[in-house]
């Protein structure tokens, strides 16, 4: 099996986190206080 580098990219953001799953989209999945959402454009996220 080959070894392969992983990188987290996760960001604390407004009452969470942003996951950004590193497609060529710039999908981010953010997860707030019970609620999941799959951003795909624009971040408020630095």
């Amino acid at each position: 099996m080959d070894a392969r580098d992983v990188w987290y990219r996760v960001a604390q953001s407004q009452n969470g986190i942003e996951l950004d799953i590193g497609d060529k989209d710039h999908t981010r999945i953010r997860n707030t206080h019970g609620n999941v959402n799959i951003i795909t454009e624009g971040s408020e996220t630095p």
